[in-house]
């Protein structure tokens, strides 16, 4: 869906009566007033569907990622690229991936699920 944006609005803050706050307004008439505060990043105009490592994913779709997680504080941990459990990278640094967040992924051929997947790392494969 992202894919053929130019720019990509990111919702950063909110702006209520003038003044720009950083969490959901909590009263009706607050909500009522809310302005969404956007910061707009480069679109990579490239497909991604189907990708499933993070080396192919173009340089702005990998920038948009980060961005996300440093401005929220919350990891990446996977990224998917289509319906099917290959088209999804448990990324590096993430709970269940290795070291360095967003360095790169583990690639797991599908989604983690108990019993059935293993990692191009994995020393027992």
């Amino acid at each position: 869906m992202l894919d053929d944006l130019d720019q990509v609005p990111v919702c950063v803050a909110y702006r209520v009566n003038g003044k720009t706050v950083d969490t959901m307004p909590a009263t009706e008439r607050e909500i009522e007033a809310i302005e969404p505060v956007y910061e707009i990043l480069p679109g990579w105009k490239s497909p991604t569907r189907g990708m499933s490592q993070w080396e192919s994913l173009p340089a702005r779709a990998r920038d948009y990622l980060k961005f996300l997680e440093s401005s929220t504080g919350v990891e990446v941990g996977c990224v998917s690229t289509g319906p099917e459990r290959n088209q999804t990278m448990i990324l590096a640094g993430s709970k269940d991936g290795a070291s360095a967040s967003l360095a790169g992924p583990i690639r797991y051929h599908g989604c983690r699920m108990p019993g059935d997947w293993y990692s191009d790392t994995d020393p027992a494969r």
